[in-house]
This record gives structure tokens, C-alpha cells and sequence, in this order.
């Protein structure tokens, strides 16, 4: 009686062993996979140091936390802290700019070569005023002998925030710090701060100037950006004439646009009516890009801007830094606007966020309207 045929007539094949290079990617992210693991709570009672027990959370939660360090809404709809103390800039007998409540008396143990000349200042020992202005991140002061305010007005240039513009220091940015700690904290936080963020600007210079001194990988990475077309302006006016407006030479502007659209990740963005004031300007803009939203806004009028916000401070209530910017409104619901411009405004916004340029000759149809009078 035949038996039956258990075995396979045809040879078992073996396995391939798997290249080197697919092997050490393989351990790499196995490594990493480990690293990344919660200890759980018996490890933290074995002695493990804070920042195992930080990176032991979940990612969603430490970017919670990064949110709340780093993050702060758009600087042009922000408040003057309760106590805030007012700058004083341009003082003609005094270095500045110093706090309000400075005494003028220990002004007197500072030097400076241009608002407080002497004969021997060259060799004097006072030191010179450092204003509270200065950022601590930003770069080494050129210049030993001049206060902030001259320095400023010397040398300062239209690619750096001017100082007459900054009332207070409400606005400026907590904890940055934390991006110092090591390589990991950094990559996690920059992240945040990037993505999360609200970048403001007043005008056309300092966003090109902002964007010439950051990283390309990190102009990907910032989501939302507003920019206005005004020049210098005091915080506590409302409503900007015309001659107040900086509105730059085409060539210039057309570069911003360039700038402005390798910002990949842009989701929202915020613009002055008064770029579609050109048609050059408005050409520039056809390479825009945002995922979610393009919004025009108009400048307030005077009386739509509360007195609260406009005169002294009062107990109680909060009163806007700028108030200017802070009352400004989407050109699409403005019944000030013609007809024409929100026509502009809304199919330039809405062929950028599709990705699909508008036709050259249909654009400068509709600015032909538009500027019409």
C-alpha cells in the first residue's frame, strides 16, 4: 500500500536577507521607537530627572505646553497690560527711550554723544544708557557712544522696526529662553513657534526685512501673516491720512511678492487695501499662495475707532495698543468701498487660495475699475 507524499516536490525558498542600508534604517528607527517610549510612573519613582519625565508625555501635550510659552495673538489686536509703564522716546535732554516712571535724576549717570554732549565724553567713565527696548537676542550695539533713540535716528533704517512706533513693551515675546535649552526642546518648540504664531507687520520693509534674515525652510513653516501699508504713526491716533501710508516703488514690492510666496505654509493672510491702489501691485500678488483665507482690510475712520482707546488711560478698561490697526475692517464688508475694489479684492483673494491665477488681462480689467473714479 503506497504511503502518501507528505513533502513538497519543490524546493523551499530561503528568505532574502535584507540590504545593509534597509538593516541600519530598520535599527535607527527601532532606537528611536524605544527612546521615545514612556517609562511610566514606576520610573519616576526610581530618580529619573524632569526632563525624562517632560519627554515621557505625549507629543500632542508638550506642544500644548510650547503653545502656551510661546504663542501670542496677532500684536495689532493686543492690550496694554493692567499697570503697564509707557516709553518715553526722544527726550532732547535725556538718553533714551527710558520707562515714564524713571527718575530723571539717575538719567544723569549715563552718557551719550548726542543728546547729552560734554566736552570730555570721549573719556568719560559713566556708561551708556541701555534702554529696555533693546532685545537681549538681537545683535551687539555698533555704536558704544549713542544712546538707543540716536542711534536710531542716525543710522536706522526702514528694514528694522522703528522705536516711535513701540508705546509700551506689552507686545513683546515671553520665554524664548526655552529654545536655548538643548537640540530636542528646540526642534519641538521652534516648531510651535513657527506654526502657531501671528506674525504682524506695519509695512511692506519690515516684512522684507523680516524675511531676508529667517531661514527658507523656516518661511515654509509660518502660517499666518498680517501686513499694512502704514509708515510712522503714534499708537494712540486713530485713522491714518494718506501721507502716513508707505506704500514702496513696484519693483521693490514685486520682490516682497516673491518673498511672500515661497511661505509654502501660509494658511491665513492679511493685507492693506491700499496694495490694490496699483496695478502693478496687484499683478505682483497672482503668485500668492494660502490655504485657507486672503483678507483686504481698509483703515478706520476716525469715529469708528472708542475714544476709550484714543486718550489717556483709564482704570478699568483695557485700551488697545494700536488702535489704528486694531479697528481695521475686511474691505469685503466695508459699504465705504465701491463696488468695483471689493469685486478686485474678493477675486484676488479667492484665485489665491484656489492656486489658480487670474488671467493678466482680466486683472487689469478689474483695476481699471476699480481705480476709476
Amino acid at each position: 500500500m503506497s504511503t502518501a507524499q507528505t513533502t513538497t516536490p519543490f524546493p523551499l525558498q530561503q528568505r532574502r536577507p535584507k540590504p545593509k542600508g534597509v538593516q541600519k534604517a530598520r535599527m535607527k528607527h527601532r532606537r528611536q521607537t524605544d527612546h521615545a517610549e514612556s517609562p511610566g510612573f514606576e520610573a519616576f519613582e526610581n530618580g529619573s530627572t524632569l526632563y525624562q519625565r517632560f519627554f515621557s508625555l505625549p507629543a500632542e501635550l508638550r506642544s500644548h505646553i510650547f503653545r502656551l510659552l510661546l504663542v501670542q495673538p496677532c500684536k495689532f489686536d493686543m492690550h496694554h497690560n493692567e499697570g503697564c509703564t509707557r516709553l518715553v522716546h526722544y527726550d532732547v535732554n535725556w538718553p533714551g527711550p527710558y520707562f515714564e516712571n524713571h527718575p530723571l535724576a539717575d538719567l544723569k549717570l549715563y552718557r551719550c554723544a548726542d543728546c547729552t554732549p560734554t566736552s570730555s565724553w570721549q573719556n568719560s567713565t559713566l556708561p551708556v544708557f541701555v534702554s529696555p527696548v533693546r532685545s537681549r537676542w538681537g545683535d551687539a550695539w555698533p555704536n558704544e557712544f549713542l544712546c538707543d533713540d540716536c542711534w536710531h535716528s542716525r543710522f536706522g533704517n526702514v528694514y528694522r522696526p522703528s522705536m516711535e512706533t513701540l508705546p509700551c513693551l506689552c507686545t513683546r515675546r515671553q520665554n524664548l529662553d526655552i529654545l536655548l535649552a538643548n537640540k530636542r526642546i528646540n526642534r519641538e518648540a521652534s516648531y510651535v513657534f513657527w506654526t502657531k504664531n501671528h506674525f504682524a507687520f506695519e509695512n511692506s520693509c519690515l516684512l522684507s526685512g523680516f524675511l531676508c534674515n529667517i531661514r527658507p525652510e523656516v518661511r515654509r513653516q509660518m502660517t499666518r501673516i498680517s501686513l499694512m501699508a502704514h509708515d510712522f504713526f503714534e499708537a494712540n491716533v486713530a485713522g491714518v491720512p494718506d501721507g502716513k501710508v508707505c506704500l514702496p516703488h513696484p519693483t521693490h514690492l514685486k520682490q516682497l511678492w516673491e518673498k511672500l510666496g515661497d511661505c509654502s505654509g501660509l494658511v491665513d493672510l492679511e493685507l492693506d487695501s491700499y496694495y490694490l491702489s496699483d496695478m502693478y501691485y496687484v499683478l505682483g500678488m497672482r503668485r500668492l499662495q494660502a490655504k485657507r483665507s486672503v483678507t483686504f482690510f481698509r483703515h478706520p475712520r476716525v469715529q469708528e475707532v472708542g475714544k476709550e482707546h484714543t486718550g489717556p488711560p483709564q482704570p478699568g478698561i483695557p485700551q488697545m495698543i494700536w488702535p489704528a490697526l486694531a479697528f481695521r475692517q475686511p474691505i469685503e464688508e466695508s459699504t465705504i468701498n465701491r463696488s468695483a475694489t471689493r469685486k478686485l479684492a474678493s477675486e484676488l483673494a479667492e484665485s489665491i487660495v484656489r492656486g489658480r491665477q487670474l488671467k493678466i488681462r482680466y486683472l487689469k480689467g478689474l483695476c481699471k475699475k476699480s481705480l476709476a473714479t
